[in-house]
């Protein structure tokens, strides 16, 4: 059986909790990421995305401020190394989420898996995800006028 530990990307680029947000940005553009754990003396404080960065602080003019005023600190759904896949699955599905951070049986960080990483290894895991992770998209407006 497929384990978070088999499919999980393992260099997990973080931020700190006094990174602000233009730094987090640059993090991560720079390392083509759309989500980074935010780590304080080695445990998992919270999580920012680039949604985050978005909707949280540019549309509220708060690009210098730390990213511990807009991360999602609490719940922030995690999962152990050896959580098997199917389990993974149901949980991004469940909660709507593309990305989790994988933790080992210390609760050291030790990866993130994600939706990509998901359909790289098994592609047909995916298409139940995916549905339920975007099935709230298909309820904009789309009649809009120019």
């Amino acid at each position: 059986m497929i384990k978070a530990k088999d499919i999980m990307t393992k260099n997990v680029i973080y931020v700190s909790p006094r990174a602000t947000i233009f730094e987090a940005a640059k993090v991560m553009k720079d390392n083509d990421v759309g989500f980074l754990p935010i780590i304080e003396n080695n445990n998992l404080v919270g999580v920012i995305t680039d949604r985050d960065i978005v909707i949280k602080t540019l549309a509220n003019n708060m690009i210098f401020s730390t990213v511990n005023n807009c991360a999602t600190t609490s719940p922030i759904y995690m999962v152990k190394e050896t959580t098997h896949i199917e389990d993974i699955c149901t949980l991004m599905s469940d909660k709507q989420i593309r990305r989790v951070p994988v933790l080992d049986d210390r609760g050291n960080i030790t990866g993130i898996i994600s939706l990509k990483d998901i359909m790289k290894k098994i592609p047909s895991k995916i298409n139940g995800i995916f549905e339920d992770v975007i099935t709230p998209i298909k309820y904009i407006n789309t009649n809009i006028q120019i």
